[in-house]
């Protein structure tokens, strides 16, 4: 959604036209379009001599010589020289093309033109250097267009093809982030179920259908790359009803939602790391009140999420191991800057006795979704 933008800079409705794909409808229409053109200006500056029929004639005539270096140049010299940087040898080719195609001009125009429409007059030397220079000179024009069509042309697909590769590039980033956590979840998950099936707990059904639930989400609904924002918290409530199991009332915990999670969506499975985290870092044996708050706010289609969670003090630090970070943050902030670059702030604050986290975000809204708009 949020890279669109960027992922659209190189793109233009006249690029994706038919027109422009059809490679030799294009051409023709480039020498129809140049040869209509110089008829009608031979015309114009010689309509004694010419008629219009007459005039495009000549431009017929004389069109060999362009197609031989429009298309030398195209197709060799360019790919050959200017694209690997070989300028001198790209100037050298053009100028022998210029003057082989003026000397071919000049076949044309004394040995075909002049005897068909002035047979009596009398031909001149036929190795006139100057004349020779001037029927190139008439070739360049068209050649430096055609070649700045084509050199665009290569720089428009190189830019196509190097925002493919980083499209590609992001996209599997994703999908192996994504595929981090999923055991990484399961893992942690299974080794609450596997604490109450030794205590032989009551509570284990219950986790069962909640473990259910998750995976249902993790396998299916997660394999989007959006998800309606409540279906995200949905699974998050299936987490902390499972973490509430195992730690019973010893662990106070809120949890709080504000406004409309139904009509906007966000990435999947990117909330879930930081409640996550608070339970594996901020509820450790050595500390007494044990308590985690979780605040959801979607104001305006921007996602305020704020988890704060007791932690050890500052004088028992020393007396506990405390491991930040995981797996799952690393993937989330690295998840964070892929798809809403530049566009999210996420801010921790580490207090005498408490960890809190303020991500902000936006949300993409499901009616804009159904009009395209991402």
């Amino acid at each position: 959604m949020l890279r669109e933008m960027e992922n659209n800079r190189f793109q233009h409705p006249f690029f994706e036209t038919a027109f422009f794909q059809n490679r030799i409808f294009a051409h023709l229409a480039f020498w129809v379009a140049y040869v209509g053109f110089q008829a009608f200006f031979t015309y114009t500056d010689n309509g004694v001599l010419f008629t219009p029929f007459e005039a495009l004639l000549v431009e017929l005539l004389l069109i060999t010589p362009k197609l031989l270096s429009v298309y030398f140049t195209l197709y060799f010299l360019i790919p050959r020289y200017f694209l690997k940087g070989v300028y001198w040898l790209f100037a050298i080719g053009v100028f022998f093309i210029l003057m082989a195609s003026g000397i071919l001009n000049r076949v044309l125009v004394m040995f075909v033109f002049y005897p068909i429409k002035f047979p009596d007059l009398p031909l001149e030397s036929f190795w006139k250097f100057s004349r020779v220079i001037e029927y190139g000179l008439d070739i360049l024009g068209v050649l430096l267009l055609a070649s700045i069509i084509k050199i665009f042309k290569y720089w428009y697909e190189e830019q196509q093809n190097a925002r493919s590769m980083i499209q590609e590039k992001l996209e599997a980033e994703l999908k192996f982030l994504k595929g981090q956590i999923h055991p990484h979840f399961l893992f942690n998950t299974l080794n609450n179920l596997y604490a109450l099936t030794l205590k032989k707990s009551d509570d284990a059904p219950e986790v069962v259908l909640r473990l259910s639930g998750m995976m249902d989400y993790m396998l299916y609904d997660a394999s989007a790359p959006y998800v309606v924002l409540e279906q995200e918290i949905e699974s998050l409530h299936n987490y902390i009803s499972l973490e509430r199991i195992r730690y019973g009332k010893e662990l106070d915990i809120r949890f709080e939602v504000e406004g409309d999670i139904s009509q906007v969506k966000i990435a999947p499975l990117l909330l879930q790391p930081f409640v996550e985290n608070s339970f594996k870092h901020g509820v450790s044996e050595s500390i007494e009140e044990k308590w985690i708050h979780i605040d959801v706010k979607v104001i305006e289609g921007v996602l305020y999420f704020k988890v704060e969670n007791s932690k050890i003090p500052e004088e028992k630090k020393d007396d506990a191991k405390r491991v930040s970070g995981g797996i799952g943050l690393k993937n989330v902030r690295r998840r964070l800057q892929l798809l809403y670059q530049g566009q999210y702030t996420l801010d921790t604050e580490e207090k005498s006795r408490s960890f809190e986290v303020n991500l902000r975000l936006p949300l993409l809204g499901i009616m804009e979704e159904k009009a395209g708009i991402q």
